[in-house]
């Protein structure tokens, strides 16, 4: 195997296991919707898109995309691919966060909402960081962190969120896995026609129940930075798998690309299809002096050891000021080895390899 390249910079691994909340002063305000379903401001790559950030809303398919004052008409990211299961439409417009974004009703029932201009000099000052926050329901199956979880007495993240949101940050991240829940349409059955453990269902009403719903105040609060997690993975749909995971619903709501006319393909035809390492900068206050921490985003949603080649050489270039802070966001533990046999049941992140390539090339 090629070694990975050392990445030359001192920065800050966050990873799926860490999980902060810090206290600020809000630069949001959202009425609460009726015909808006979610609406959130999300960073973008900032070599790419350095004055402008997105402001995304989902809206049913019934709704055209609200108008934007200043800007006009919001673009639909992408023609859905599978309405049957996304019975909406996820609209987007690149906003200047300086002055602010007021959204009129694109239909009766549609509420209109402002988002006030943000003081983008202190965006890192207090960050919430959250991962993992998904509920698997009442369908799945299997023992411990896999069997079946009760989402209306045992789900966490809705009191997270809203403790989160009560706390102001100014600016929340997300280390991926958004969906867990298992549905009855999508939980597998072995030959014996009895149900076994399967993959998340990829919908609409999951997405929403999972996230969209318990983080509608969090979203509210503050900008978002979205990582991708293996819940959002596209898996193999000639294996019989007609839910891929959460990999629609990601390329859907919540990918970095911005919106582009499509024919209305289905995003996971590519079952590796991963996104490209790309650079966040975060401006923040010392106390002293004014600095900017970069956010370095990095797709481990699916393992290639070629593909981390690649990627951390990408990496290195984005990171090429060694006199800048740089955190390393990532859903997959860096510091993890698969030298322990595949399919250990007792081993968790078995196909976690990063570290073990690295070591088994010689270049440790």
């Amino acid at each position: 195997a090629e070694p990975l390249p050392t990445l030359t910079m001192r920065f800050l691994v966050l990873a799926t296991s860490l999980l902060l909340i810090s206290c600020g002063d809000t630069e949001v305000v959202l009425d609460a919707p009726a015909g808006i379903l979610a609406a959130w401001v999300q960073l973008p790559d900032s070599e790419a898109y350095r004055d402008a950030w997105f402001d995304r809303v989902i809206v049913s398919e019934t709704s055209n995309c609200p108008t934007a004052a200043p800007g006009g008409a919001m673009q639909e990211r992408q023609t859905n691919s599978d309405p049957s299961h996304f019975p909406v439409r996820v609209c987007e417009i690149q906003i200047d966060p300086t002055k602010g974004l007021t959204l009129a009703p694109g239909s009766p029932d549609s509420v209109s909402f402002r988002f006030l201009p943000y003081d983008t000099a202190h965006l890192g000052d207090t960050i919430a960081i959250v991962s993992d926050s998904g509920c698997r329901g009442l369908h799945a199956r299997g023992s411990g962190g896999t069997g079946p979880q009760d989402c209306d007495g045992d789900f966490d993240f809705p009191a997270i969120a809203s403790n989160a949101a009560t706390d102001s940050p100014s600016l929340v991240l997300h280390l991926g896995d958004y969906l867990y829940r298992q549905t009855a349409e999508c939980v597998p059955e072995d030959s014996n026609g009895n149900p076994e453990y399967g993959p998340p269902c990829d919908t609409w009403q999951n997405w929403k129940d999972d996230f969209f719903e318990p983080a509608r105040d969090l979203l509210a609060a503050a900008p978002w930075v979205f990582t991708r997690g293996n819940h959002e993975e596209c898996h193999d749909l000639a294996g019989g798998d007609a839910y891929p995971y959460g990999g629609r619903g990601w390329y859907l709501f919540l990918a970095p690309e911005p919106a582009a006319s499509s024919s209305g393909s289905d995003p996971c035809q590519d079952v590796y299809r991963a996104d490209e390492p790309y650079a966040i900068d975060v401006p923040f206050d010392r106390g002293t002096a004014a600095d900017t921490l970069r956010l370095l985003m990095l797709d481990s949603s699916r393992n290639s050891a070629s593909r981390y080649a690649t990627d951390f050489a990408t990496l290195d270039g984005l990171a090429a000021d060694s006199s800048r802070e740089y955190w390393l966001l990532t859903h997959q533990p860096m510091l993890a080895t698969s030298s322990v046999p595949q399919g250990d049941p007792d081993v968790r992140w078995s196909d976690t390899y990063i570290l073990d390539v690295y070591l088994k090339s010689g270049a440790a």
